[in-house]
């Protein structure tokens, strides 16, 4: 931390490529700013959502079944695969590594989101889970990393992040729960996993009707659902308006960009875990643009059973096409087991 002096209502910062600085109002006695009175991630649940306070006094609590915790830190480093200078939380190494904190100022009764992104080395499980005051507690994990985070607007794009998630409701009366980030153990010194960037979201809790899973992007707290961005990293929710057309029904749908031959957006185990050892069937409701000159389609993946099926061509839909269902088998642990969506190349 460094004192600048203010002149003309100006001040002047020393600058080292590719850092970011924050500029707090200071003391002009000491030089020095007092971040003890400042409150990290004011309004939400969980406080220090973005891990700014490098400080295990302020919210957080770190653990480890190691005799120590040292391995767990605060990180700034450039030469991540975000690459942006953004704070997250390292677990580095062998030991396995925790993080803990109450949430506070939830409502009885009400379904929440809670998720964080993480980096994880090739193998290496990260984990997110809440636990509420009735003893219910809810989890999900990753091993691995399935692709280069796509979106544009994003201060992650072009890194290994990913974003794994819960769905949680609080209790009638009660207005706290215990969220839970964890690191397995490493298989060695370089594994690793980064935690960053923890939210939480009021929601209307999902209903998947008669389906193992259903998504009409209708009540989503951030992203598309259940799939990531893909290599176009354009994709957005359309809303329903009177100046256009880029809708099925109700408010919002997916909006897949102008991007041809690879995935724009699918989904991953954190997202979608498909039943192991089963066939899954999947059907999109779809409208695609260009009068019938293009068409889309549907990547089901499985290790050893990788797949392309197309969901129909192109005409001028009204958004009640769907298309026609395929069977996905799912074998073994499920782990690549996916569903993508692409836009096929225009005929």
């Amino acid at each position: 931390m460094k004192l600048l002096p203010v002149e003309n209502g100006q001040v002047t910062i020393e600058a080292a490529a590719k850092t970011g600085y924050v500029v707090y109002k200071g003391s002009d006695t000491t030089g020095e700013t007092d971040l003890s009175e400042y409150e990290w991630s004011e309004g939400s649940p969980v406080k220090d959502t973005g891990f700014n306070s490098y400080s295990w006094d302020y919210a957080w609590t770190k653990s480890s079944t190691a005799d120590t915790t040292d391995h767990i830190t605060y990180s700034n480093d450039n030469a991540t695969t975000i690459g942006q200078g953004d704070t997250n939380i390292l677990v580095q190494g062998v030991n396995d590594g925790t993080l803990t904190q109450t949430m506070t100022g939830l409502e009885g009764g009400k379904a929440y989101s809670a998720s964080v992104f993480v980096d994880v080395s090739d193998g290496r499980r990260a984990s997110i889970e809440v636990t509420t005051p009735d003893g219910k507690t809810v989890s999900n994990y990753t091993e691995h990393y399935y692709g280069v985070y796509g979106s544009s607007h994003s201060d992650k794009k072009a890194s290994n992040y990913q974003r794994i998630k819960v769905q949680f409701t609080v209790p009638e009366g009660e207005s706290t729960a215990l969220i839970r980030l964890a690191a397995a153990a490493g298989a060695d010194e370089s594994s690793y996993v980064r935690f960053e960037d923890v939210r939480i979201y009021e929601i209307n809790a999902d209903d998947y009707q008669d389906h193992y899973y259903l998504e009409d992007f209708e009540d989503f707290d951030v992203g598309f659902g259940p799939f990531e961005n893909g290599v176009s990293g354009q994709n957005h929710m359309s809303e329903t308006s009177d100046f256009t057309n880029d809708t099925i029904s109700g408010r919002y749908s997916l909006k897949i960009q102008n991007y041809e031959g690879r995935n724009s957006a699918r989904t991953t185990p954190a997202t979608l875990r498909l039943p192991t050892n089963s066939e899954v069937t999947v059907s999109v409701k779809y409208l695609v643009s260009d009068g019938g000159s293009s068409s889309g389609s549907s990547d089901a993946g499985n290790t050893g059973n990788t797949g392309n099926t197309g969901i129909g061509t192109a005409t001028p839909a009204t958004g009640d096409t769907f298309s026609p269902a395929w069977l996905l088998a799912v074998m073994g642990s499920a782990l690549a087991a996916f569903v993508g969506l692409r836009r096929r190349q225009r005929r």
